[in-house]
C-alpha cells in the first residue's frame, strides 16, 4: 500500500467521520445548509473509497463517466449548502436541473469518446460552482472566520480542478495534483464541520437561555413569574440581613379588572397588563423588580434607603407613586381605559420567616385596601390610607371605550 492509498484512506475514514458528525447535528436545531453538507460529505467518502479500491486500474467510459457525476454532485450539494447557511436563497429545483442536463451532455460526449471534450466540461461546471459560492459568501453579512476560510478552501479547489484538463495524462503531476486536492477538501470539510459545531453549540446555548428566561417570566408581561419570586426575596432578604438597606414589598390588585374582561375581551385585558408592566418595569429600574402572580395580580419588590427612620416615609411613597403610574389613562388605538389598584404593603423585618408570610400579610392588606374601596394602599404599620392622584378627565371620541375601573 503506497502513500497515495494511505491518505485516501485516511481521508475516507476522516469523512465518514464528519458525516456522522454533521448528521447529528442536522437532526437537532441548526442553521439551514447543513443537511448538504452530509449529503456532499457522504458523496466524497464514496468517491474516496472507490478510488482507494480501483486506484491505478485502467479508466473506462463508465468509471469515468461516475467519477464526473458524482464529483459534480459534490459540489453542487457544497454550493447549495454553504449559500443556505447565509441564507442566500438557492433554486433547489434549478440546480439539480443544471446537474441533470450536464451530466446527460457529458454522457453523451463520452460516449462519442470525445474525452478531452468532456473534461472540460465537467471542470467548467465545477470552477463556476466553485468560484460563484466562494465569492457570495466571501461578499455575504456573515463575518466568521471559519466560513471566510471554508470559502477560500472551496476557490481554491475550483483554481485546483482548472489545471487537470492540461495535467491529467502528465504522470509525474497526478500523484501531486491528488494529494492537492485531498488537502483543499479536508481543509474545507475541517472547517464547515467546525463552523457546525460551533453553530450547534451557539444555538443550544441561545435555547436554553430561552428556556431558562421562560421558566421564570411571564410570556405576556415579560414580568418575573411567581416562580421566581422566591429567589428575588431570598436576593433582597439576604442583602437586608447584611445591613444594605431593607426593602417593601407591595401586592397589587387591578380593581375591577374582571369586569374588563367581561366587557371588552381579554385583548383588552392584556393591553392593560403589558402597559402596567412596562410603566412599573421602567420606573423600577435598578431599584426593584415587579412580578406577575397570576391574572391581574402583582407583587413589587422596592429597595428602600439606607437611612431606616425614613423607610416608612419612602415605602409609602413608593407606594403612592404605583398607584399614581396604574391611574394613568391607557390609550389603545381609539380605545382609553382608566385603570386603578388595591394595594397592600409590608416593610421587611426580623419577625417574617420567609416569603410566604410576607406575602399573606401583604395579600391580606391588599384584600383590606380592596375592601375599603379601592384605589387605596394599607401597609402593616398602623395602616396607612393614600389617596391616588386624580387624573385629569377628558372626553374620548365617540368611537373609543372609556372604562372606569374601581370608582
Amino acid at each position: 500500500m503506497d502513500y497515495i492509498h494511505i491518505a485516501m484512506l485516511i481521508c475516507a475514514s476522516c469523512l465518514f467521520v464528519t458525516t456522522g458528525v454533521l448528521l447529528i447535528i442536522r437532526t437537532m436545531p441548526s442553521r439551514d445548509g447543513i443537511g448538504w453538507w452530509v449529503l456532499s460529505s457522504a458523496i466524497q467518502v464514496v468517491i474516496y473509497t472507490l478510488l482507494f479500491l480501483f486506484f491505478g486500474a485502467k479508466e473506462t467510459i463508465a468509471s469515468m463517466s461516475l467519477f464526473f457525476i458524482l464529483q459534480m454532485t459534490f459540489f453542487m450539494a457544497i454550493s447549495i449548502g454553504m449559500l443556505e447557511f447565509v441564507d442566500i436563497k438557492v433554486s433547489v429545483l434549478g440546480r439539480l436541473a443544471l446537474l441533470g442536463l450536464t451530466s446527460a451532455y457529458l454522457l453523451s460526449i463520452m460516449l462519442d469518446g470525445n474525452k478531452t471534450y468532456a473534461i472540460c466540461i465537467f471542470v467548467t461546471y465545477i470552477s463556476l460552482n466553485s468560484f460563484y459560492t466562494a465569492i457570495r459568501v466571501w461578499c455575504s453579512k456573515e463575518s466568521m472566520f471559519l466560513l471566510k476560510t471554508a470559502a477560500f478552501f472551496l476557490f481554491c479547489l475550483g483554481l485546483h480542478w482548472l489545471d487537470y484538463p492540461f495535467m491529467v495524462d502528465v504522470e509525474w503531476f497526478v500523484p501531486i495534483g491528488f494529494m492537492l486536492g485531498l488537502i483543499l477538501v479536508m481543509g474545507l470539510y475541517f472547517a464547515l464541520a467546525t463552523l457546525a459545531l460551533l453553530q450547534f453549540k451557539k444555538i443550544t446555548k441561545d435555547s436554553e437561555k430561552r428556556a431558562i428566561r421562560a421558566s421564570i417570566h411571564d410570556p405576556l408581561t415579560d414580568l418575573y413569574n411567581r416562580s421566581n419570586l422566591d429567589f428575588l426575596y431570598d436576593k433582597y432578604k439576604s442583602k437586608a440581613d447584611n445591613g444594605k438597606g431593607s426593602f417593601v414589598l407591595l401586592y397589587i390588585d387591578l380593581d375591577g379588572f374582571k369586569g374588563i374582561n367581561d366587557t371588552y375581551g381579554h385583548k383588552a385585558g392584556d393591553v392593560i397588563l403589558v402597559v402596567v408592566a412596562k410603566r412599573l418595569q421602567r420606573w423600577l429600574g435598578k431599584k426593584g423588580d415587579a412580578v406577575r402572580i397570576g391574572g391581574d395580580e402583582l407583587v413589587v419588590i422596592n429597595r428602600l434607603r439606607s437611612d431606616a427612620a425614613n423607610d416608612i416615609i419612602y415605602g409609602t411613597s413608593a407606594a403612592q407613586h404605583v398607584l399614581s403610574l396604574l391611574e394613568e389613562p391607557i390609550i389603545d388605538g381609539e380605545n382609553i381605559y382608566n385603570v386603578s389598584g388595591s394595594i397592600g404593603g409590608c416593610y421587611y423585618k426580623s419577625d417574617y420567616c420567609c416569603l410566604d408570610d410576607m406575602l399573606s400579610k401583604a395579600d391580606e392588606l391588599m384584600y383590606s385596601a380592596k375592601e375599603a374601596g379601592g384605589r387605596c394602599v394599607h401597609f402593616e404599620e398602623a395602616p396607612v390610607e393614600i389617596k391616588s392622584i386624580d387624573i385629569p378627565s377628558s372626553e374620548p371620541s365617540p368611537q373609543s371605550k372609556s372604562v372606569a375601573i374601581g370608582m
